[in-house]
């Protein structure tokens, strides 16, 4: 690839208040792609947008802000480098999908016509700046009501990102590819390995290894997104963020990436844009001038071409 897909995820911070502090550095940033994290299903199908319900009975209830600010900070993005918002659905200690299988269930192994397939409807309305969305499990899925959920994102019109979290099983994610490209081909844009950099035994060059295999001809060049941790000190609440100090290590970063030595390594993504422009940024401007250039910096670290 000659550009790196350069992503970061965002909870709060991409949501009112806080994301109308942050639309323009954010966008000037350089960003490629950035993950609104999380998306729940709820029991009934409701969507909540981590502890905010966004859409409720086929409305949407969320900040009447949202929608317009995130086009906003894809229409400011600096060169037009933010190509794709997302929504991440699945998050640790959530049953998201466990929900989505017990509508599935009750309606006969099937998502047509239920509150929560027109729930996401009007969410795709609304949120017309995401484009894709990320299914993320971090509990135990059914293949079947997996399946019908992502076809019936795709029927909607979103594209679809895996990031494979409880079951880190080559053979379940494999066939779901499978699955998916038999009936809705391209839609799977990329894989995003945040926690499979050799952490369950699967290194990102088994996942491109087995993708190919399994599905033979998919162009899978930048297809896989791994985590880069290393960037992360410090805790949540302080918002402490560690950037590359020197030219070294901006050098080290891109020979990371390319340590994989496997075209299908497309870029990486950050956890989290909390961290660097969290609220605790707001008190003192000097301080949230320095976290945003250190923004910039990591960006500018992961963009060979910049």
């Amino acid at each position: 690839m000659s550009k790196l897909n350069i992503a970061a995820y965002g909870g709060q911070l991409l949501y009112p208040p806080e994301l109308g502090k942050h639309v323009d550095a954010i966008a000037q940033a350089g960003w490629t792609s950035l993950i609104l994290r999380s998306l729940h299903v709820e029991a009934c199908g409701t969507l909540r947008y981590n502890q905010e319900i966004v859409v409720r009975e086929e409305a949407y209830v969320g900040a009447p802000t949202w929608p317009c600010e995130l086009s906003r900070m894809l229409s400011q993005a600096a060169g037009e480098s933010l190509r794709s918002l997302l929504i991440s659905v699945g998050d640790e200690g959530g049953e998201d999908f466990a929900n989505v299988e017990s509508v599935y269930r009750a309606q006969r192994r099937s998502l047509s016509g239920t509150t929560l397939q027109r729930n996401f409807i009007r969410l795709h309305r609304t949120l017309g700046a995401v484009d894709l969305i990320e299914l993320a499990p971090k509990e135990p899925v059914n293949m079947s009501a997996f399946l019908a959920f992502a076809r019936m994102l795709a029927d909607i019109g979103y594209g679809l990102t895996l990031s494979p979290g409880h079951d880190a099983s080559l053979k379940f994610w494999t066939r779901v590819l499978q699955e998916l490209e038999y009936t809705h081909p391209g839609q799977v844009r990329w894989w995003n390995l945040p926690r499979h950099a050799g952490e369950h035994g699967f290194a990102p060059a088994d996942w491109a290894y087995a993708i190919r295999q399994t599905n033979p001809g998919l162009d899978t060049d930048g297809y896989l997104m791994v985590g880069d941790r290393r960037e992360i000190e410090g805790s949540p609440q302080t918002g402490d963020f560690q950037s590359p100090a020197a030219e070294q290590e901006l050098q080290a970063m891109e020979q990371w990436l390319a340590s994989y030595g496997d075209t299908s390594i497309g870029g990486s993504v950050l956890c989290s844009l909390d961290r660097i422009l969290g609220a605790s940024a707001d008190s003192n401007p000097a301080d949230a001038g320095a976290k945003r250039q250190r923004m910039d910096r990591y960006v500018r670290a992961l963009d060979r071409d910049a």
